[in-house]
């Protein structure tokens, strides 16, 4: 292969394997980034330790309504067992019966509350759980996807890097050096073609005697943007 094709080959290479280091970290990247998974997990176990909280305060109402449903269920039969006879001590249970129907009352407007309470939390427990399994099933099958691209990525590497070696070899030491110079500052496009008598690069007529040197094979530099010039 011509050094003048040799050094186009080259250049395409070059920009290859810069875009796939940049896409290789993307992917290194995007692999090690389980943030979204985190969260679904972290939100998923909040919403169940709320509905648990919600179900425990809902069976420690349901346990002080059965209490006093018994201490009043008490009071009755001691009312109605004929055993009491005095006014006041009658007075005083009637009154206890009340003051637990009262509390009764109370109670079961709070365990309501509870139940609504357990209810909501429930739901939102199983939606989290539900969009944690969903995001760990898109995660499963992301992480699968990106490390088939990244095994790719990490092959190509490879063969583009042997590739790189070979093409180097074949053209002229002086040449390279100019071209890895020209590279660092011409985002990595040192290479221009010469198209008629315009530079590819930069679209501005090229002077003769440069012509006349890209056509003859020789090592040639574009007048205006200074790039390593071809035919």
């Amino acid at each position: 292969m011509p050094w003048a094709q040799a050094v186009i080959r080259l250049q395409d290479v070059d920009l290859q394997l810069a875009g796939n280091h940049q896409r290789l970290r993307e992917v290194e990247a995007r692999l090690a980034d389980t943030s979204e998974l985190r969260a679904a997990r972290q939100n998923a176990e909040a919403c169940q330790e709320a509905a648990d909280a919600a179900r425990k305060a809902q069976q420690e109402l349901e346990f002080q309504v059965g209490q006093v449903q018994t201490k009043r269920e008490r009071a009755e039969e001691n009312l109605y067992s004929g055993r009491i006879t005095n006014t006041r001590e009658l007075q005083d249970v009637q009154s206890e019966i009340q003051s637990h129907k009262r509390r009764i009352g109370v109670l079961e407007d709070e365990l309501l509350d509870a139940m609504m309470a357990h209810e909501e939390a429930g739901d939102a427990a199983q939606a989290a759980v539900a969009d944690r399994d969903e995001i760990q099933r898109q995660t499963d099958q992301m992480l699968g996807e990106l490390t088939v691209e990244r095994d790719r990525l990490k092959l190509e590497h490879v063969t583009l890097s042997a590739e790189r070696q070979a093409l180097r070899i074949q053209i002229p030491a002086s040449v390279i050096d100019s071209y890895d110079y020209l590279r660092k500052r011409t985002g990595s496009r040192p290479v221009a073609v010469l198209r008629g008598d315009v530079c590819s690069v930069c679209g501005m007529v090229v002077t003769m005697p440069i012509q006349q040197q890209v056509r003859r094979g020789l090592e040639a530099y574009c007048n205006n943007c200074r790039r390593l010039l071809v035919g």
